[in-house]
């Protein structure tokens, strides 16, 4: 029965940690020093008892583990994940897959792609994706026009602000008579000196280019996407490498 990379890759990793866990376990039975060594213990009487008067009840501690036995269970454990590994790299090395915008025309991006790539390449673009959403935009309220001697957008209007001085004058509450002195009272006295002229630069995108970039980013990680899933459908041989393996470091 065939098998797909990608039907590999899905169960690899369950294997490896039910092969890893199965290992500890081994690796804590063959740590225990008592599980491997036994003994019987057998009464004989001799010429100082010849009828056996003072027989002694059999005493044996049982033997539990044999390294042979501990070696052939640490090959049969090992052996999946060992040969799932293989299939996997071993696929990895003829799979590919074109990364393809289009479908229609299916003119590639990139070609023969290596799925070992892939997923990397889908993951740096989604960091990627998420550098351009964080891109600022230019104000929309303002009307921007590009200066070419400095690089930059500026504003087509400029802000016309007054600038003031501000002081005091005297009020006359009273005018004076010549029969009384007039009374007057310092109030705050704003004096128009001009008016600031504000230009504005931005180094940013409009919201266009930036919605632009972004749909790009994303249409590129989905084509790699596809791609990817492409390729996980390349066929993975069957592949053993634990027999020659586990046959030579059991002798």
């Amino acid at each position: 029965m065939t098998q797909t990379l990608g039907e590999v890759v899905a169960v690899e990793k369950t294997a490896r940690q039910s092969a890893d866990k199965q290992r500890e376990e081994l690796l804590r039975r063959v740590q225990r020093k008592e599980l491997f060594a036994g003994f019987s213990q057998v009464y004989k009487h001799d010429q100082h008892d010849p009828e056996g008067l003072h027989s002694q009840p059999e005493k044996t501690e049982v033997l539990q583990e044999r390294t042979p036995e501990i070696l052939a269970e640490l090959a049969r454990v090992l052996t999946p994940a060992l040969d799932l590994s293989a299939a996997k790299e071993y696929a990895n090395t003829a799979a590919t897959a074109d990364v393809v915008l289009d479908e229609e025309d299916q003119v590639p991006l990139l070609r023969d792609v290596p799925v070992t790539y892939l997923l990397p390449l889908e993951h740096q673009l989604g960091q990627v994706l998420g550098f351009f959403r964080a891109l600022q935009v230019r104000d929309p309220s303002e009307l921007w026009d590009w200066d070419e001697d400095d690089g930059s957008f500026r504003s087509r209007h400029p802000e016309q602000r007054l600038r003031v001085e501000k002081g005091l004058k005297s009020l006359v509450l009273i005018e004076p008579t010549q029969y009384q002195a007039g009374q007057a009272q310092a109030v705050p006295d704003e004096k128009r000196t001009g008016v600031w002229e504000i230009t504005r630069f931005s180094g940013a995108l409009s919201r266009e280019d930036k919605l632009a970039l972004i749909e790009r980013c994303e249409r590129l990680i989905g084509a790699v996407h596809q791609a990817r899933v492409r390729a996980n459908r390349a066929e993975a041989g069957r592949v053993s490498v634990a027999g020659p393996v586990f046959s030579y470091l059991l002798g």
